[in-house]
Formats: structure tokens, sequence, C-alpha cells
């Protein structure tokens, strides 16, 4: 039961402070042996179209912005549970913290682009672990289709060549504490295909590498900004190929 109501209140932005026999104890107050500690910060933020009329793909955008906020919250919830473990009897007061932000960075008729910038706390400097989500839907009357960084270019050698551009020039700019992509095999590129975030803004894309993905874990959250190649799918000027029949505006 008391995990449950942690779960609800984390949901709705709470914080929340406990002792392991629910007795209220005041953050100055020496815990008792057989007590324990812990609060439970929650941040969220996700973006929602508002409103009564809103079209399937609106829908659909915003069950998949939840679903990602739901199971960064699972994650959160997951590392949590530890605190009960009877190993961990020795940690007194535990401090926690949760935070899912988005930022929408495109939002037309044709795409749908958002950064969801997510943040973890669990007790100690080894705790901290934070993330950037691309999020990405090509918009087509009522239908939406996810967007992969690949889906970008007319060919895996284009995506791949673009991929090389962004780390030599991602290189230069941390002064060379990234990895260059002459040091990078062909499946070794395949491997950061598979999990680079990106956005998609009118000219432009940002693409964004996860912790540990190209550099060490101290660097975090690796990002740059291109301009998209003349022949990308879905640039400025490639969109009005886009099929445009019945597409609702958002």
């Amino acid at each position: 039961m008391k995990r449950t109501l942690i779960t609800l209140l984390l949901l709705a932005n709470f914080l929340v402070g406990y002792c392991e026999n629910l007795n209220s104890t005041m953050s100055g107050e020496t815990l008792p042996p057989n007590q324990r500690k812990y609060e439970l910060i929650a941040d969220i933020d996700i973006f929602q179209f508002k409103g009564e009329n809103l079209t399937p793909a609106q829908l659909a955008i915003n069950k998949a912005l939840k679903d990602i906020r739901t199971n960064v919250l699972k994650d959160y919830y997951n590392e949590v549970e530890y605190f009960f473990d009877e190993d961990l009897s020795e940690i007194k007061n535990y401090k926690s913290e949760v935070s899912v932000k988005s930022s929408v960075i495109q939002n037309n008729a044709k795409i749908f682009s958002c950064e969801i910038e997510t943040y973890q706390y669990h007790h100690g400097a080894n705790g901290c672990h934070s993330n950037i989500i691309g999020v990405n839907y090509l918009i087509d009357g009522d239908k939406i289709k996810k967007l992969e960084f690949a889906n970008l270019f007319e060919s895996k050698n284009d995506c791949v060549e673009f991929l090389k551009r962004a780390l030599d020039e991602l290189r230069l700019k941390t002064k060379y504490k990234s990895i260059s992509s002459k040091e990078l095999s062909g499946d070794e590129l395949n491997e950061i295909l598979n999990v680079v975030q990106f956005s998609i803004k009118k000219d432009t894309v940002k693409i964004i590498f996860p912790p540990y993905t190209i550099a060490c874990g101290a660097c975090g959250v690796l990002s740059i900004e291109l301009t998209l190649p003349k022949n990308a799918k879905y640039g400025a000027a490639n969109l009005q190929n886009v099929p445009a029949q019945h597409l609702n505006k958002l």
C-alpha cells in the first residue's frame, strides 16, 4: 500500500517524506535505530495537446509522450525499490529525485518534433543519470509515423556520412574529448545509429548522443546542430513533397 501511494504521488509531482514505520520525523531530528527516512522529489512536465476536439494524430502523439513519461518513472521506481532492500538498511536518510521535462522543437501540419530531458538522482555522487530523448513524428492526416534518424536520408550511406560529419564537428567542439569517426568501424557506427537521438527544426537537425555513447560518462549528453543536406527527405524544401491530402494543422 505504501509503495502504491509513493507511485501515485510521484505522478502527481509531490514531494514525499516517510519513515519506515510511518511515524513523522522532522529533518533536524536524529532517527532512532529502527527507523529510516526517505524523500522522493518528482518534477514532471510533459507536453500535451489541449482541447476537446483533438485530431486522431494529436491524440496519438499525446499517448506516445505519456508512455515515455511512464517508462521513465518505472525505471526510477525500480531504482527506488533498492532502498527497501535489507542490504541497504545502513542508509538511514535517503533522498531521490526524478525530472522529466519536454521542449517542443517543431509543431506544424507535417512534423512534430520534441525533446524530453530526463534526470534521476539516487543517494550518492554516482547516482546521477541524465539523458535527452528525441520524439519525432511525420503527420499524414489522421495518421502519424515515427521518424528514425535513418528516415531523414535517401540512403543508408547518406545517413552514415552525415553521422560521421556530426562526430567530427562535435570532436572539435568538445576539444577532442569525444571520439572521431575515423576511430570507428562500420559496426560501431551502426551501434551509434541505433541509439542516437535527434530533433528537427525547419532547416537543421540536432543530433543528440546519450552518455557513454561517444565519450566518457562525465561528459554527459553531447549534441550538435547541423544544417540538413539538400537531399534530406524532411528538410524545409523537401517537405513540400510529403503527401498533404487531409492534413490537419496542429
